[in-house]
């Protein structure tokens, strides 16, 4: 959202943004923040405040134009009370191929269930133009629905990923002593492929025993500790102590990219919040060699050996010798690497924007 209100602000709009937080936070010059008062309550078990809490807000505002991003239809619903154009952005499937964390309670489950069902979908397109993420996105909106939603994909700070950065002093921090490194860009979640990502980085060992393998841990899932307890014990059965990091947040993520000689998705579905993993975009514009699995929009992105390597889900043989492959043969990792460079300056964040600004006007 922050790229696209800076990039709106740019073109000349007005723009306030509604999101949970502080009331009058500013961090985009031109850009007005309202904070949903929902204190540390999350957007899952606070949903019918989140909703009640929209609604208000659009019954005393006026706007030329209200636009909501989220991967959840549901709330869409407050936007009836916006006096506006108005559009919904879809950040994930409705229904199909989506995960949502097995130690969510039952009713959270449920509420994840009922927030992206059709039904209120159809309820809200009365009101409501819709836009997807992808083709993928439409394709599970329901009949009638799909074919009056527009395809606007997510984006990326090309100019912030693609600038050349120093690396010397993260890898000093990091003790990255190996000769070559291989970047895990996801997080310790389930679905994200960490022991995929283990087991494949055993066999490149194998090969090419002075490779790191880093793992990035957000801190932003909520079974964290469980999970990593899990992996860095995979680690050990594994003997890959000496290879393997658990980075935590970095905060230095462009230079992360730079350093990284091969960068892994192997992820194993898609989680329900997001289908276009942006940290794919990230690395194709840092210019890195992409090797990720076929899962979400990642088919729409990379093109197997055109811009990236595709293998499928949990097939960590498969995984391990694209790995290989992108490590030592390096005239094709150049220009995969190109390739997915040029294709995520198509992605930049202003490209992106000026399709909403054709929407917009139709």
């Amino acid at each position: 959202m922050k790229a696209i209100a800076t990039s709106l602000v740019k073109k000349g709009f007005e723009v306030s943004v509604v999101t949970k937080g502080s009331f009058g936070r500013v961090d985009v010059e031109g850009v007005e923040y309202f904070g949903l008062p929902l204190g540390d309550e999350s957007y899952s078990s606070g949903a019918f405040r989140v909703i009640g809490a929209l609604s208000n807000w659009l019954l005393r505002k006026r706007f030329d134009i209200v636009h909501g991003h989220a991967s959840f239809p549901i709330l869409s619903l407050p936007s009836f009370f916006a006096h506006s154009k108005r559009f919904f952005t879809f950040y994930s499937p409705l229904f199909g191929e989506v995960q949502v964390a097995t130690e969510y309670s039952s009713l959270q489950k449920t509420l994840f269930s009922v927030s992206k069902s059709a039904l209120v979908t159809r309820v809200s397109a009365f009101w409501t133009r819709y836009v997807c993420i992808s083709k993928r996105v439409r394709d599970t909106l329901p009949l009638g629905v799909r074919e009056r939603s527009a395809v606007i994909p997510v984006g990326v700070d090309y100019a912030r990923f693609s600038k050349r950065v120093p690396t010397e002093r993260l890898k000093e921090e990091l003790g990255l002593n190996f000769e070559y490194t291989v970047l895990f860009a996801g997080d310790v979640t389930p679905w994200k492929g960490g022991e995929d990502f283990l087991f494949s980085s055993k066999i490149v060992k194998q090969e090419i025993p002075s490779t790191n393998f880093l793992f990035l841990t957000k801190g932003t899932y909520e079974f964290e500790s469980k999970r990593l307890q899990a992996l860095k014990a995979l680690v050990q059965k594994l003997d890959l102590q000496r290879n393997v990091k658990f980075l935590g947040q970095v905060r230095q993520i462009e230079a992360l990219y730079q350093l990284s000689d091969v960068v892994v998705l192997p992820f194993r579905s898609v989680f329900s919040m997001m289908s276009t993993p942006l940290s794919l975009l990230e690395a194709m514009a840092s210019g890195k060699p992409v090797v990720a699995t076929r899962v979400g929009d990642i088919p729409e992105i990379i093109k197997h050996e055109e811009n990236g390597l595709l293998v499928k889900p949990r097939d960590h043989v498969s995984l391990a010798r694209c790995v290989l492959r992108a490590l030592t043969d390096k005239s094709f990792a150049e220009k995969i690497s190109s390739n997915a460079k040029s294709f995520a300056r198509s992605r930049d964040w202003s490209v992106v924007v000026d399709s909403y600004i054709r929407l917009y006007k139709n």
